[in-house]
C-alpha cells in the first residue's frame, strides 16, 4: 500500500538575500528586493570598497569587500549575481562550491 507523500514546507518571515556587484544590475536588484515586505536585503559585495558602502548606504544594508566573509556572516537563503558576463563564471563557481542558491 502506498502512502502520501507529507512535504512539510517551513515558513520563513522573510527570504535573506545578498548581492554581488554594486553596479548598474547591482543596483537595479537592491532596489527590487529592498520595496519587497517578503525579503531582508542583507548584505551587498563589490570588490571596489567606495561602490559597496555607497550602495549599501542607499539600501540601508551591510557593505561588504570579501564574497566568502559576506557568505559566511549572513548565511542567505538567495544570492543574486549582478555582475559583467565575464566575471560571472568564476563568481557563481564560487557561491555553488559554497552552497548558496543563487541568481545568476
Amino acid at each position: 500500500m502506498l502512502l502520501p507523500t507529507l512535504l512539510v514546507c517551513q515558513r520563513m518571515d522573510k527570504l535573506k538575500v545578498v548581492i554581488v556587484g554594486a553596479g548598474g544590475w547591482g543596483g537595479h536588484h537592491a532596489r527590487i528586493y529592498s520595496s519587497r515586505p517578503d525579503v531582508d536585503l542583507a548584505g551587498i559585495f563589490s570588490r571596489t570598497p567606495e561602490k559597496a558602502a555607497a550602495r549599501a548606504a542607499e539600501y540601508r544594508t551591510r557593505a561588504y569587500t570579501d564574497l566568502p566573509r559576506m557568505l559566511a556572516t549572513e548565511k542567505p537563503d538567495l544570492v543574486s549575481v549582478c555582475l559583467p558576463n565575464q566575471a560571472h563564471f568564476a563568481t557563481t563557481l564560487e557561491i555553488i562550491r559554497a552552497c548558496y542558491p543563487l541568481l545568476v
